[in-house]
Formats: C-alpha cells, sequence, structure tokens
C-alpha cells in the first residue's frame, strides 16, 4: 500500500512525499528489492545521485547478479560522466548485454556497438527493441555505415507502424509508437514527418498530466530535432529539462552520440559544460 502511494505521488509530481512513501516501503520491506529499485529509480529522476548508488549498492549486497541494480549503477555512473566505474560492472554476469552496447556507443566504439546490439536485438523480448534499434542504427550512422544505419531506421518505422494499427488509441502506449515512429523518420532525414509524430506523442502525454514520464516525450522530440540537425528547436528543450526532475545531465549531453549534430553549437555547449548534480 505505502509503495502504490509513493508511485501515486510520484506520478503526480510529489517527489519530496514519494521518495519519503518509498523509503517506508523499503523500511518495511528491506529484503524486497523491486521496490528498492523504485526507489533507487526516484532518485536518479531527482538526480540524487549518492542516493541512487547507495540503494543499488545494498541490492547488489543481497543479489549479487540483480540486473536492475546493475543498471541503477551504471546510469548514476553515465549521468556523472564516470566511464570507468561502469567498466566493472559488465563483467557481472548478470549484466544486460544492452548494457555493454551502451557503454561502447558512449566511448565512441562504434564497430563494438554495431557487433554487441546486432546480436542482441536478435533475441530481444518486443519492448526492449526501440532503444535497442535506435542505437544500433546511430552507432552504424556514426561508424559511416550509412546504407545499414538507413535500413535499420526503415526496419524501425515499419515496427512502429505496424504496432500503432494495434494499439489502444489516446494511450501512453500510443504516445510512445508516435514518438519511436518520429525518431525513425528523423533518422531517414524525413523532417516533417518525424516532427508530426513527436508532437502527437506530446499531445497525446504532456509533460503537465505526467511529471514522472511526460518530460520523456520531450526529450524524444529534442531526439528528433538534434538527428535532423535542428539545434534551435532541440536546444530550448534539453534547457528546460535540465531544469525539472528528469534523468538527463550535462554529462549525459557530453556522452551520448545522439547530440552530435547541435554539438558545436555554443547553446548546447553551455548546457554540457554544466556541473552535474
Amino acid at each position: 500500500m505505502i509503495r502504490a502511494i509513493g508511485l501515486i505521488q510520484r506520478r503526480l509530481g510529489d517527489w519530496d512525499e514519494a521518495i519519503a512513501s518509498l523509503r517506508r516501503a523499503v523500511e518495511l520491506d528491506p529484503r524486497n528489492v523491486e521496490v528498492s529499485d523504485v526507489l533507487a529509480i526516484t532518485y536518479i529522476v531527482v538526480r540524487r545521485f549518492p542516493e541512487a548508488l547507495a540503494i543499488a549498492d545494498r541490492v547488489h549486497a543481497l543479489e549479487p547478479t540483480n540486473r536492475d541494480a546493475l543498471w541503477t549503477k551504471a546510469d548514476v555512473f553515465w549521468s556523472t560522466g564516470d566511464l570507468k566505474a561502469v567498466e566493472p560492472l559488465l563483467a557481472n554476469p548478470g549484466t544486460d548485454p544492452r548494457m555493454r552496447g551502451m557503454q561502447a556507443l558512449y566511448e565512441r566504439r562504434y564497430a563494438a556497438a554495431i557487433d554487441i546490439l546486432s546480436k542482441v536485438l536478435a533475441d530481444a523480448p518486443e519492448w526492449e527493441k526501440p532503444d535497442i534499434l535506435f542505437n544500433l542504427a546511430l552507432a552504424q550512422e556514426r561508424a559511416g555505415e550509412v546504407a545499414a544505419a538507413r535500413a535499420t531506421y526503415q526496419q524501425a518505422a515499419q515496427h512502429f507502424q505496424r504496432q500503432l494499427d494495434k494499439v489502444a488509441r489516446d494511450s501512453f502506449k500510443e504516445a510512445d509508437l508516435h514518438a519511436n515512429l518520429g525518431r525513425a523518420y528523423a533518422g531517414l532525414g524525413e523532417a516533417t514527418s518525424a516532427v508530426a509524430e513527436g508532437q502527437k506523442a506530446m499531445a497525446l502525454h504532456p509533460a503537465s498530466k505526467d511529471p514522472f514520464e511526460g518530460p520523456g516525450q520531450e526529450e524524444t522530440m529534442a531526439r528528433i530535432y538534434a538527428l535532423l540537425g535542428d539545434a534551435d528547436h532541440a536546444i530550448p528543450i534539453l534547457k528546460r529539462l535540465l531544469q525539472i526532475p528528469f534523468p538527463i545531465t550535462p554529462a549525459l549531453l557530453r556522452l551520448d552520440p545522439i547530440w552530435d549534430q547541435i554539438r558545436d553549437d555554443p547553446r548546447f555547449q553551455e548546457l554540457a559544460a554544466q556541473k552535474t548534480p
């Protein structure tokens, strides 16, 4: 019950209350790693990284191969720009292979990222495929494999178009599919369609109605604009996201190749140079 209250408070954007409720839930059931994971994610969203790491370390002590705890630790280290600290995690048998792909991408080891993500994609469950496809396409594009990247973006677009035919209208799932379709169109350089899909996603799932997940549609919109090389539209979104509870940081702006096409803009460089909390 307390966990459920915390989740509702989080969805309403009552961050301090949500954290208090989730901390109480952890105190009442300290061996429940799922509740601890929810608290750790909440700490990451509000950029309280030392506390998120402490929770993940405690879960890791209980379950040394717990995948969620390993992800939390990696997310904390990436969010603070510490790629070296991620390396020991990659040897853990519980590590999600997608984490290895992300690390390679952030390290600009594109050939390695392509190899890892291509293998992961083949056996990935449906809900994991969007990010794998986009990270694979991005790695291919940055590696100069233009034709392969285009084929991957086309595969993604076709996949999301099919899914949109099946999903419930006006649902959060529909919003996510429009956002992902927009990213695919942006990768293909189809600017008008990309922006339209991203805007549909934001209208269906606005941050004003869901302060926890709604800003994710705004970040996707920024990613769409960045892929299109449109700094004028991407940068104001990023500036806002850095000012509200959301798991994006200046360090991630520096690491993620998705921003490379707007990276030379002085306004982007100013955001990326900010101190990560």
